[in-house]
């Protein structure tokens, strides 16, 4: 037994139909832009390790932005609870949890101890 008529129902699977290939559409043009931008890496002469960090990284840049505007008090919580539960289990790595300047290259007690 169907609430809806058949022209309601028909209705609504088209449009979830559009919907379905809009969102393939765009995550195509979102493939394509990662294709462009891993090609310009290697034209500029990166390797394959290289290029896959690059790209991880912007990756978790894109979705750390994205929490933060959504929501950047549950953002900085959550950062806060990994970045104790880290210093828990691995006292000696979070010496480094923070210490990154702007270049993000080296730490910079690295650097001002060369």
């Amino acid at each position: 037994m169907s609430i809806l008529t058949d022209a309601r129902q028909r209705e609504l699977a088209d449009l979830i139909d559009e919907l379905d290939q809009g969102i393939k559409d765009l995550n195509d043009q979102k493939r394509d832009l990662w294709s462009e931008a891993r090609d310009e890496m290697k034209g500029l002469g990166a390797d394959v390790e290289n290029i896959r960090t690059a790209l991880a990284g912007l990756k978790g840049a894109i979705s750390r932005r994205r929490a933060l505007r959504e929501n950047p008090d549950k953002t900085h919580d959550k950062d806060a609870a990994i970045d104790e539960a880290l210093a828990a289990i691995m006292p000696r790595a979070c010496t480094h949890v923070g210490t990154h300047d702007a270049d993000h290259s080296t730490p910079s007690h690295d650097r001002e101890a060369a």
